[in-house]
């Protein structure tokens, strides 16, 4: 899954919704700071692309955890550095 996908919310009167964006702009209207929203954004591109065509309002706390667990794996240990659990722990905040 690229990071360009859309994340879709289906209600049963209405047409999916990009869930992301909609969130996003209710981040827009609660004038978020500008690397606030970059940060989110890049955070629910990354876990989209890593969830891989599953539906990421329906995935759990273990699933984001397995995702945190995914990401510091892949990094070289150089690059873990800034990956502390405080880190990790407002990344979720972005979910």
């Amino acid at each position: 899954m690229s990071a360009a996908t859309v994340l879709r919310l289906v209600t049963p009167d209405e047409e999916p919704r990009d869930a992301v964006a909609e969130h996003l702009q209710w981040c827009r209207h609660r004038a978020l700071a500008a690397n606030t929203l970059r940060a989110k954004q890049g955070t629910l591109s990354r876990l989209s692309e890593w969830a891989d065509g599953r539906d990421v309002l329906a995935l759990t706390a273990r699933d984001l955890a397995s995702w945190q667990a995914d990401r510091v794996a892949r990094l070289s240990p150089r690059s873990r550095q800034p990956l502390t659990p405080t880190t990790l722990r407002a990344e979720l905040a972005h979910v």
